[in-house]
């Protein structure tokens, strides 16, 4: 004998057909079969510039790095009657993107933008009390932006620090041909 829950699910089941779900083919279903695909650039102040392939709707959206490891002397540690001992320490400097293509409408792009500059104005250098160590002094500027933009294929924007209003580049979209498959992210 079959418990009576299981039986009632049964018989709602084949008694009410309005259970059953089923989604019709839309009439613009060949259309969206491919996803949009595209270009976004970032070109930076100092000259650089990057290209990274995406593809609206991708919810992960297509994270890069550019960056430069910078040694110096941190600290150092003095001992009576022994040599000192220097701590090194590094600085990565460079630019860290994300962008995530959320809708495409018309030819415009709804774009999540995650931009975060660290780099190094200078390099001062400081004598260590009682040693002829020294140490070093790095002055970093922090810049970043953190937005949706809606932009058009082949439009360029400039990019402005969020905090400081500093300038931090441009940032292009261009729509990837459709004949061309989907992009791998890099």
């Amino acid at each position: 004998m079959r418990p009576l829950l299981a039986l009632l699910a049964t018989s709602l089941t084949l008694a009410t057909p309005a259970l059953a779900i089923e989604t019709a083919p839309s009439s613009t279903s060949a259309e969206n079969a491919t996803p949009k695909s595209g270009y976004v650039t970032f070109s930076g102040l100092d000259g650089s510039s990057r290209m990274t392939a995406v593809t609206v709707g991708d919810t992960a959206g297509f994270p890069a790095q550019r960056r430069m490891v910078v040694p110096y002397t941190d600290s150092v540690t003095l001992r009576p009657g022994k040599p000192p001992i220097v701590h090194e320490g590094v600085i990565e400097t460079g630019t860290d993107t994300l962008f995530r293509a959320r809708a495409e409408h018309q030819g415009v792009v709804t774009l999540d933008v995650s931009i975060s500059t660290l780099t190094l104005r200078s390099m001062k250098h400081a004598r260590v009390p009682g040693s002829d160590a020294t140490i070093d002094l790095p002055d970093e500027v922090h810049e970043s932006f953190k937005g949706t933009l809606s932009i058009a294929d082949g439009e360029t924007v400039p990019l402005f620090a969020s905090t400081s209003g500093k300038p931090l580049g441009t940032l292009t979209w261009n729509t990837m041909p459709s004949a061309l498959t989907t992009p791998t992210p890099n």
